[in-house]
């Protein structure tokens, strides 16, 4: 029988691992499966969490999990140093809406890029109600 210290480790470990190979953490799915508190679920994505923000591997690349409020899930999102972080995006956006010489045919195909970039969370939705507004 496994004492709750090898217990956490092989549920952190298997969480960690279902992220690493793509895949999605259901919160509600993973509660019930896992007969565990919601608040043992967030520490053990925060145990994952750390170890992610202290590594990064040798192509400058950064691995976070971040949690979907519309989906209830969890995953792991992979970056790189040079891209641009979801709240420089909209800062981006924000300043060719409203300082910008382009004409409105030539800002809509730079914010729909940029909206590409993007992960899913309230910055895509800000910049979509962005473009939206531009094409009223």
């Amino acid at each position: 029988m496994r004492d709750d210290s090898g217990a956490k480790v092989e549920r952190i470990l298997s969480i960690y691992t279902r992220l690493k190979e793509g895949g999605v953490i259901d919160k509600a799915k993973e509660l019930a499966a896992l007969g565990i508190s919601e608040r043992t679920l967030q520490r053990d994505i925060a145990d994952i969490q750390a170890f992610l923000s202290n590594r990064i591997n040798e192509n400058g690349k950064m691995q976070e999990i971040r949690y979907e409020r519309s989906t209830g899930r969890y995953r792991l999102v992979t970056r790189t140093e040079k891209q641009l972080n979801p709240q420089e995006l909209l800062v981006i956006c924000q300043s060719l809406l409203e300082g910008s010489s382009l004409a409105r045919e030539e800002r809509l195909p730079i914010l729909y890029k940029l909206l590409n970039n993007c992960d899913e969370g309230r910055e895509r939705d800000q910049i979509r109600d962005m473009i939206a507004k531009e094409q009223e």
